[in-house]
Parts: structure tokens; C-alpha cells; sequence
């Protein structure tokens, strides 16, 4: 089904920015998250890092399956900057949706819902290279029928326990990207590839100090946001991290 009021190469901020959220939320029309976000794009939520279109998408497909009639309308946008130099933008959405089959938040309840997201992007040659988003998750869980404060608890052990939580995030993580100058190289270390470069990145992971300084709750931190438990350990990327710093001018 075609967008017709929707045209991605002469569209304003404002209307771009809806106008892929339409084609992706209205007419299901997921494989445009390949044109529309970059391909090593973080999307990061309170809830995780979701890095690339490798990992995007799935997660969009499992949201639609989870809540098949999913809807999201654009109420505002706010940006600054333009089409051709790039911008930023603020969009607030209205989600209907009715929680039809199991996922991540459990059994069907088959309740009809009505909640607000915020998403901030950052866009350049017409792809979103970095976004935020939030959820009003207290008002999802809420209208399920749901305790908040227990489907809270049971979701941080699902994810690893109250050591892999937000408030207890390194402190030399960066949030705000790569602020001491050019990223190093992390592939550098044996076992850390490029996919999983993007993962540390995401989590504010840029530089072999950072790494080379992580202390014990450092590392079960972020090994709690990978994959494949262990590695940072088995692989000793500490020591190798700490080679490559001290012979960084040699």
C-alpha cells in the first residue's frame, strides 16, 4: 500500500519524520527500515541498545507480533537543522494497540491499549542514524491489568538481575557518544569483532582505556548486556586493553 501523501525526497523534517513512521507502523511496510535508518543505527530505549537494522528489525517484527493491530499516529514534531545539512527531531505518537498474543509482556490479556512515546532521531542523507525513544510503560502495564511494580521485578530478573539495572551503570560509560576524540579501534582486541564493536558502543564504550579501567562490577555489568556470557574475562580484554593505551604513541 503506497503513502501518497508521503514523499521522502521533497517531504520537510516534519513530514518525513511521520511519514516513515506511517509506512512502517500503518502499512507494515518493515523492509523500508533498510532505506530509512542507517545501517549501524543505535536505537536506544531505558529498556536496552538495539544496534543496526540486524537488530531493529526483529524487534519491530516481534513487537507486531506480540500486538498485530499496533497503530502509532503522529500528534507533534519539534526539529532543528534541514533536509539537505541534516537534523534533529522530537516527535510525540499515540499507540493503540490490543495485547493479542504472548511476548515480553507475558500472556495475552487481550486488552485494548492507549499510551504515548516520545522519539528523538538524528537524521543526515535522509537516514536516521541515532534515535531515543521512551514509553509510557507504567501506563501499558496499567491497562493490561497488571501490578507495576511486580511485572517491574520480574522483568529486571529476566534481564539479568538487579547488578545488570540502569542505576547501577559504570560511570565510565559515556552517554553522551565518544567525547575524548576519534573512537579507537576496539576490534583491535581479540574478540571483539564488529558487531559487537557496535554493541560496546552503544552501551558508551569507545576508547581501550575505558576498557582497560573496568573494575569487577565494570565487567559483570556489561558482560550482562552481551550475548555470550564471559567473554570479557576468557577473552582478557582488560590486559589487551591495557597494552594497546600504554603503546598508543610507540
Amino acid at each position: 500500500m503506497a503513502n501518497l501523501d508521503f514523499d521522502p525526497l521533497t517531504s520537510e523534517p516534519p513530514e518525513w519524520i511521520l511519514g516513515i513512521t506511517r509506512e512502517i507502523w500503518e502499512f507494515r511496510a518493515i523492509s523500508t527500515l533498510e532505506r530509512h535508518y542507517a545501517d549501524d543505527v543505535p536505537v536506544r530505549s531505558p529498556a536496552s541498545v538495539v544496534i543496526g537494522n540486524g537488530g531493529v528489525i526483529p524487534a519491530t517484527m516481534a513487537t507486531l507480533a506480540e500486538f498485530p493491530d499496533r497503530e502509532l499516529y503522529g500528534e507533534d514534531v519539534i526539529w532543528h537543522g534541514d533536509r539537505e545539512n541534516g537534523f534533529v527531531s522530537s516527535h510525540r505518537l499515540l499507540c493503540r494497540a490490543t495485547h493479542a498474543r504472548p511476548g515480553m509482556y507475558g500472556a495475552p490479556t487481550n486488552r485494548a491499549l492507549r499510551y504515548r512515546i516520545l522519539a528523538d532521531c538524528a537524521v543526515r542523507d535522509d537516514q536516521v542514524y541515532d534515535e531515543w525513544l521512551v514509553r509510557d510503560q507504567c501506563a501499558i502495564v496499567r491497562q493490561m491489568g497488571l501490578d507495576e511494580r511486580r511485572w517491574t521485578a520480574d522483568l529486571i530478573e529476566r534481564e539479568g538481575g538487579y547488578a545488570a539495572t540502569a542505576q547501577n551503570r559504570p560511570e565510565m560509560l559515556m552517554r553522551d557518544g565518544p567525547v575524548g576524540g576519534k573512537p579507537d579501534d576496539l576490534k583491535r582486541i581479540k574478540g571483539i569483532g564488529k558487531k559487537l564493536e557496535k554493541v560496546l558502543n552503544g552501551l558508551g564504550v569507545y576508547y581501550f582505556r575505558q576498557i582497560a579501567a573496568f573494575s569487577a562490577a565494570d565487567m559483570a555489568w556489561v558482560d550482562s548486556k552481551l550475548k555470550f556470557k564471559g567473554r570479557i574475562v576468557r577473552d582478557r580484554w582488560v590486559p589487551q586493553a591495557d597494552l594497546f593505551e600504554r603503546n598508543r604513541d610507540t
